[in-house]
Formats: structure tokens, sequence, C-alpha cells
């Protein structure tokens, strides 16, 4: 599943009050207990763009986000932007949805990065691209903006939600 703000904020308020971190690994399919702080501090710093003002986190952040970044190798995975780009240089459609960094940096409203079949469109879409696989969302969104209704619009950003 994805990680969002909820289940990383019962995660941080768990290791706050010193629960077990292999169950809050278990909780955030995370396998590592020794980077599960890291994991917490990387989230809260990176993708929710807040300050660390927890001693513990910023510690375990400075201390393990390395071991981190090599136990999920998480630096080879594209990660989604909210812009038409690649993050980092890096080739779409690499997300690991066993590493708990992608599943916390992808959102319900991030464009896939891996094929799908779209199941069902609204009115204003060609009835035929029901059941049509795209690439990726990147592809999803280009095909959008090529339609009439988009004439004279800024390129597509969003879109659609994507089930898993």
């Amino acid at each position: 599943p994805l990680l969002f703000n909820k289940t990383m904020k019962k995660a941080a308020e768990k290791l706050n009050k010193g629960d077990d971190a292999q169950e809050v690994c278990s909780m955030l399919g995370h396998s590592d207990p020794s980077t599960v702080h890291a994991l917490v501090a990387w989230y809260y710093k990176d993708v929710a763009k807040k300050a660390l003002t927890n001693g513990l986190f910023a510690n375990a952040l400075n201390k393990d986000l390395n071991h981190l970044l090599l136990k999920t190798k998480h630096s080879k995975h594209a990660v989604p932007r909210r812009t038409k780009g690649y993050a980092s240089g890096k080739t779409n459609g690499e997300l690991s949805p066993t590493c708990p960094m992608c599943r916390c940096e992808y959102q319900m409203s991030s464009p896939l990065a891996i094929p799908f079949v779209l199941e069902s469109a609204p009115d204003w879409m060609p009835p035929d691209w029901v059941s049509r696989r795209f690439e990726s969302g990147w592809e999803f969104h280009k095909a959008i903006d090529k339609l009439p209704i988009r004439a004279g619009r800024p390129p597509t950003c969003f879109a659609t939600t994507y089930g898993m």
C-alpha cells in the first residue's frame, strides 16, 4: 500500500511512545527496524516538507539515512514529481512496490510510472479509451492533452486517481 501522512503520523507517534520498532516496521511494510526512525524522519523532511523538531528523528536521519538508502536501493528508483519531466534524470517506470520510500513518495494523484489499463472514462474522453493500455501516467496525460476539449489549455497534470 501507499504510505500517506495519516499512516506516517501514527508510526511517528508509536515510535515516540517507545513502541516496538518491529511492530512499526510491519505497519509500514518495512523490513529493517534499525532504519525505521530514519524512514519516518525522511518522510517528514523530504516528502511532507516539514521541519524535524524531534531530536530522536533528526538524529536517526543523520545517522541512518545512508544505510536506509542502501538497504532499500531507493536512489535507483524513479520518483514522481508534479511536472512532466523525470526526477533527477532517472528513467520513468522504476517504481519499486517493495520500497517503503517509493510508497511514501507516490500519492493517489501521482501519474503511474508503470503500464495500466483504463477501466472507465468520463463523457469528455473518447469511449474507445476504455480497456486501452497506457504505458504510464505520463503517456496518458499526453494523450489527454491532444483531445479537442484540451485545446489552448495548459498541459494535464492531474486527470485520474489510480486504484491498485
